[in-house]
């Protein structure tokens, strides 16, 4: 639109938009032209001269680290995905090593779209565990060797020489949920990742709560079970994620196999039977599977009854390795859910497979991207 719109439209004036307009040339951030006359009427005289967003001006990095991988999406500020890029977490690695594979996937994701690094003005990476936000620490992070504890935000910074915010991964999820997955325009949400652990992530009111610590949705805690499998209950994990997550498929698989139970269900080379394989089996139907799958869906569906009673949200997204398998129990843990809360939400799968952590993490780059600008033209016009 010309400037002339901008006034109108925005009630601020001629002097002030000017100015505006002025520091965000000077940055690039818009771009102003003759207007074409293609898309809008034609009117008499002088053709208006037509302001343009460049969102490609600055862009941002939103990183998912896990156990097994790492994934990287870079973004500009319209939230157009300009590429990704994944690579594996070193195995059982250093800190050191994990915090290269970061830098060297986030690099790898802008070089593949030939972009200028400098363009880069935010990096967040999403994490397990609770994360402090004043330090850059992170604790209750079993999951990777070496990251408790450390100033990871500062080390991953100084890898990159780009500014990085570290967040937790399920409070970013829930907010990839609500930007572009199965939460979209719902502003009370959870999304719930079931892996290993159990971790949430809640909207309320159209806000990620992080808690007072940042320890808000550590549901793994939730003392809900007290049935564990005894080498889950050994694990070390909390009991809802003992119960409910993949240890508890392995575990009550290992338990049935050394009973004799009739069943198909073995271990991989000398390891242990993996959730996926137990699910797939139940599906063939091995009944040993399936009442696996019956016993840890029925520990999963009492501990979202307790989410859903407390914080009454309209969605429980259910994500996360195992999470997004769960597909067809769906319509079980719904009626399981309306049988238990008098408000009950609705249940969906995640339909961002395993992208909810990077692009919550987009969002929140493209958010702090956008606010200092703001902060700029503030600045700039006084």
């Amino acid at each position: 639109m010309p400037r002339s719109d901008v006034v109108r439209a925005s009630g601020i004036s001629k002097p002030t938009v000017n100015e505006v307009v002025e520091t965000l040339l000077a940055e690039g951030l818009i771009t102003e032209s003759l207007d074409g006359g293609t898309d809008r009427p034609r009117r008499p005289g002088p053709r208006a001269r037509l302001l343009q967003f460049n969102a490609r001006r600055r862009l941002v990095v939103g990183v998912d680290v896990e156990s097994s991988r790492i994934l990287a999406l870079l973004s500009d500020l319209d939230g157009t995905i300009l590429g990704s890029a994944r690579r594996p977490t070193p195995h059982g690695g250093r800190q050191d090593e994990v915090v290269r594979a970061v830098r060297q996937t986030v690099r790898d994701v802008v070089a593949q779209a030939e972009i200028d690094w400098s363009a880069v003005r935010a990096v967040v990476v999403g994490t397990p565990g609770i994360v402090d936000r004043e330090s850059g620490t992170v604790r209750l992070v079993p999951q990777l060797s070496g990251w408790e504890g450390r100033p990871l935000a500062r080390l991953l910074s100084d890898a990159l020489a780009a500014p990085v915010l570290l967040e937790h991964d399920v409070h970013l999820a829930v907010i990839g949920e609500y930007w572009r997955g199965e939460a979209a325009g719902l502003r009370n949400a959870a999304y719930v990742q079931i892996d290993v652990g159990v971790g949430m992530g809640f909207l309320i009111d159209g806000t990620v709560y992080a808690g007072a610590d940042g320890a808000a949705g550590e549901v793994g805690y939730l003392p809900v079970v007290r049935d564990l499998p005894t080498t889950a209950a050994a694990a070390g994990l909390g009991p809802f994620e003992a119960a409910a997550g993949a240890t508890a498929f392995s575990a009550f698989a290992a338990e049935a196999i050394a009973r004799g139970d009739e069943t198909s269900l073995r271990p991989v080379d000398g390891g242990e039977v993996s959730a996926s394989s137990v699910l797939a089996a139940a599906h063939d139907g091995d009944r040993t599977a399936a009442g696996i799958v019956d016993a840890v869906l029925g520990h999963l569906a009492r501990g979202l009854a307790s989410i859903a009673a407390v914080l009454n949200p309209q969605i429980v997204v259910l994500g996360g390795e195992v999470g997004e398998q769960l597909g067809a129990y769906v319509p079980w843990l719904q009626q399981q859910l309306d049988a238990a809360v008098p408000a009950p939400p609705r249940v969906h799968v995640t339909s961002l497979e395993d992208q909810a952590i990077a692009l919550g993490a987009v969002r929140r780059g493209i958010d702090t991207v956008e606010a200092q600008i703001f902060d700029q033209i503030g600045a700039a016009t006084g």
